[in-house]
């Protein structure tokens, strides 16, 4: 799935875990989260496990990873099991919950230890949007996790849960912004911290006016500001963003301008402003082009895509051809 994708993760010492995706029965959906730790940087990789225990053949995907204390990690995912007809699994599982659900997607998380351990598991949100990613950052203090909120009134909007002193918040809403939509629109957001600044960036179109939007907290995610709007028009989303330590960040996603599809680059400032926008590459507004990725070392920003490349053969129809894109942009000192 173009926006369901494998997520690799390092934790501990030497510790590496990576997620995919794997059919669990004939229906399309039915797949589950399986993963492999490694606990020596990737030589050897233990035996495949499932990270979920509800065995109900749903949809389970979308998931999040991030390094934790005590040689652990945290996963975070999408999990489907409340809309099966049967619910008997949920109801014989052993997780704190914040509240009910009937056959809608749920938001769910739990901590592993370098066996695959599964420690703390949480029904985090009983609600949500069906296919937008999910996003987790690490803070100073805890986790903070973005998502796709769903209410019963089928708004959208982003919303975000804070782990701190061992125990998770109850659901938020990071910006009322109203975008009410009667599907997923598989456009998730993404968050990024840098000790206990953070930073999250996403797509709406309530209103029927597409805007790409970032939000800043200094606060761990306990509060956030008001959020600015990045785009310059017709953003299609697809975001990617990376806090820096001075307290701006980077964030890329595509815009369409005029019959072009464009991968653009906006750097924002400690003070929250946005600089100039700069173009990455052309690319494809079709599904295959899935999400740009971009990471931070030392001054340097990496960013990563899935180029596109279609060609006729001979039955007149198109033949996709996939590549993985690079660059790296020198990150230059904000003022």
């Amino acid at each position: 799935i173009f926006a369901d994708f494998r997520t690799l993760n390092s934790f501990g010492k030497n510790a590496l875990a990576v997620n995919f995706l794997q059919k669990s029965a004939a229906s399309t959906y039915a797949y589950d989260v399986k993963v492999k730790i490694s606990n020596n940087a990737g030589k050897t990789w233990a035996s495949v496990f499932t990270a979920h225990t509800d065995g109900t053949p749903t949809e389970h995907g979308f998931v999040s990873m991030a390094p934790a204390s005590g040689n652990r990690f945290l996963a975070v995912w999408l999990d489907g099991r409340e809309t099966t007809q049967n619910n008997q699994h949920s109801a014989k599982s052993h997780e704190h919950h914040h509240g009910t659900s009937h056959k809608t997607m749920t938001l769910r998380a739990s901590f592993f230890d370098t066996q695959g351990k599964s420690s703390q598991a949480t029904l985090l949100d009983p609600r949500v949007c069906d296919c937008c990613q999910t996003s987790v950052a690490a803070t100073q203090n805890g986790f903070v996790v973005a998502y796709r909120n769903r209410s019963q009134q089928e708004i959208r909007d982003i919303g975000y849960l804070v782990y701190q002193n061992g125990q998770w918040g109850k659901p938020k809403i990071l910006y009322p912004d109203g975008w009410k939509i009667n599907g997923c629109p598989v456009n998730g957001p993404s968050i990024s911290a840098n000790g206990n600044r953070v930073a999250v960036a996403w797509y709406t179109n309530a209103q029927n006016q597409p805007k790409v939007k970032v939000a800043f907290s200094s606060d761990g995610g306990q509060s956030f500001d008001h959020p600015i709007r990045i785009d310059q028009g017709n953003p299609l989303g697809r975001v990617a963003i990376v806090a820096l330590p001075e307290g701006g960040a980077i964030v890329v996603w595509l815009e369409i301008k005029e019959t072009q599809t464009l991968i653009q680059y906006c750097r924002i400032n400690k003070n929250h402003q946005p600089g100039k926008t700069q173009t990455i590459s052309k690319t494809s507004r079709s599904r295959a082009s899935g999400f740009p990725q971009i990471v931070v070392k030392g001054k340097q920003a990496f960013i990563a895509w899935t180029q596109i490349k279609e060609s006729p053969n001979k039955s007149s129809q198109k033949t996709v051809k996939k590549q993985i894109n690079t660059v790296i942009l020198p990150i230059k000192q904000s003022k």
